[in-house]
This record gives structure tokens, C-alpha cells and sequence, in this order.
């Protein structure tokens, strides 16, 4: 790990570092050796990189495991968070996330400085199609998760959910391996047109300036910083800059931008840059949902 970061460090790279891993915490005796050597290196360095990575949700439990990724410089963490639903949670066998208090988990991580992006489900044959994509809405907003990449349910080949749904006759083709496009490989439970449906209202109210820009603020209210130094670039400088006329004059969402800042400003001044970099996410990620809901589920 240190070779490769040197490596990117001799090459002039500086700014945020993917650190690969579909849970950076799996090995956890392994990850509690690393990380003090990596805290060594950076701040040796000046703290060139900031680190993002993928974890699980049990991350948020443990107290040493999150000081020493925030005193690592890790800024971002992508949860599986998929569902409210416990039965939904036990039915895809995601049991690490039963019975807690989701919303809690990302507060914690919020609380140690990781901005934390999650990843939703809709679809399993347990949601209830009345009242999950409210659920969904509900619990993404009061958790505060800006970054919520919403899917729906795809029966990967040769999976347990595959097999049984082969067996079950419902396999409508195979899957194209896009679980944000709107569609899925099966025939669900709540039936097509209800999943499709929910799916993109849930996105264009996920993605409307008013939803974005509140989810934002709640981050801000428990986001605490543990860095001394954070490398700001260049570009960075010039992406801020382009998103004051982009966001904070042509957007109908400039109001809530500059409110969005001066709130930050005046109450969590370290969460600036996070809000910032959040708030220019707003036209990609709005203009991404408003796509969706005009085009076929093919396209």
C-alpha cells in the first residue's frame, strides 16, 4: 500500500485517492496494522491525499476503526445501506445491517468526518409497493446522505437470487448489468410498471434542489472534521468558482446554494469544501434524474 502511494506521490499526483475495496474493512486485524503507517506517511507528506473507499455498515461501531481513517485523511465512504426494510435486508442475506439503526450508523461516520454516499435498493420481493419508495425517501433525508446511488433489484447469473427465480419461472432475460437504468431482469413482486414507476418518482425527488440541498444541510449539521490540512488544487479552485454562476446565478437551485454556503460558513466552516463539492454534484446528478424520467427504461 505505502509502495503505491509513494509511487502516485513521485508521479506528481495529488488529491483524492479511490481506495479500491469492496469492504476496506473485511480484514479488520489487517486494516488496524495499515493504517498507523499510512497516517505515518501522510503526515510526513503534508497529507497529499485524500482517500475515499467502500466499507460496511459495521464500520460505524467501531470507534478506533474511524478515528484512524479520519486522521488517515479518508473524506469518503460508500455504505450498502440498500434498505429500511429488515425483511428486504434479510431476504438479500445483507444480515450485518438487520435490526440497526441505519440512520444512526451514518450519523457516527458523519461524526468522525466521512462524507458517507450510499447504495439503495427497491425491488425485493418483500418491499411493499405502497409504502417502500416513501420509506426509502424518508430515511435517506433524515439520514442526511446527499450521494444516494437508488437501483433496483438485478438477478446477477449463477447468484442464490438467480437460481431461485429461474426456478420460480420469473427470469425475463439476462442482465445487463446497469442497476440504475430503471429496469431489472425479473418479473417483481409489485409488478413492472409499479417498480419502474416508484423507481423514477423516487429519483426525481431524490434529486429536486429541495431534497439535495436539505440532505446536504443535515450532513453539515453532523459532519465534524479531524484534518489539519486538506489539499485544495487548482482545479478545485476553478470548479468553486464556475459553480458560483452555474449553480448560484443560472440555477433555480441558486438560492439554496448560497444559502447552503453562508449556513456552512457561519455554523461548520471546516464542512465548506465537502458542501461545496456536494453542491456542484447537483447539476450532474439532477440533470441524470430528470433524463431518466423522460426516457424508455432502454435508454
Amino acid at each position: 500500500m505505502l509502495a503505491e502511494m509513494q509511487a502516485l506521490y513521485d508521479l506528481g499526483w495529488r488529491g483524492t485517492v479511490f481506495i479500491v475495496d469492496d469492504n476496506f474493512i473485511g480484514n479488520k486485524r489487517e486494516v488496524r496494522k495499515m493504517l498507523p503507517e499510512l497516517i505515518a506517511w501522510q503526515k510526513a507528506n503534508h497529507y497529499p491525499f485524500k482517500f475515499l473507499t467502500e466499507a460496511s455498515v459495521n464500520l460505524a461501531y467501531d470507534e478506533e476503526l474511524m478515528s484512524l481513517m479520519s486522521i488517515a485523511n479518508f473524506g469518503d465512504v460508500f455504505l450498502g445501506l440498500e434498505t429500511p426494510c429488515n425483511d428486504s435486508l434479510k431476504e438479500a442475506g445483507k444480515t450485518q445491517n438487520v435490526g440497526k439503526d441505519l440512520r444512526e450508523a451514518v450519523v457516527q461516520l458523519q461524526n468522525h468526518g466521512l462524507h458517507v454516499m450510499g447504495g439503495f435498493m427497491v425491488g425485493f420481493d418483500h418491499d411493499n409497493p405502497d409504502t417502500i419508495f416513501r420509506d426509502q425517501l424518508k430515511f435517506i433525508q433524515s439520514a442526511g446522505v446527499p450521494v444516494a446511488m437508488i437501483g433496483t433489484v438485478t438477478a446477477l447469473p449463477g447468484t442464490r437470487l438467480w437460481h431461485r427465480l429461474r426456478e420460480e419461472g420469473r427470469l425475463l432475460s439476462e442482465a445487463s448489468g446497469n442497476n440504475t437504468a430503471g429496469e431489472t431482469n425479473f418479473e417483481p413482486t409489485m409488478g413492472m410498471t409499479t417498480l419502474v414507476a416508484g423507481y423514477h418518482d423516487l429519483l426525481l425527488s431524490l434529486y429536486s434542489a429541495k431534497n439535495y440541498f436539505a440532505r446536504i444541510e443535515t450532513m453539515v449539521e453532523n459532519y465534524r472534521s479531524h484534518i489539519v490540512s486538506r489539499h485544495c488544487s487548482w482545479r478545485d479552485a476553478m470548479a468553486f468558482v464556475r459553480s458560483m454562476w452555474d449553480i448560484g446565478v443560472v440555477s433555480q437551485a441558486r438560492w439554496r446554494y448560497w444559502r447552503l454556503l453562508a449556513k456552512t460558513s457561519l455554523t461548520n466552516i471546516k464542512a465548506l469544501p465537502v458542501a461545496i463539492r456536494l453542491a456542484i454534484y447537483f447539476v450532474h446528478f439532477n440533470g441524470v434524474a430528470l433524463a431518466l424520467s423522460v426516457q424508455p427504461a432502454n435508454e
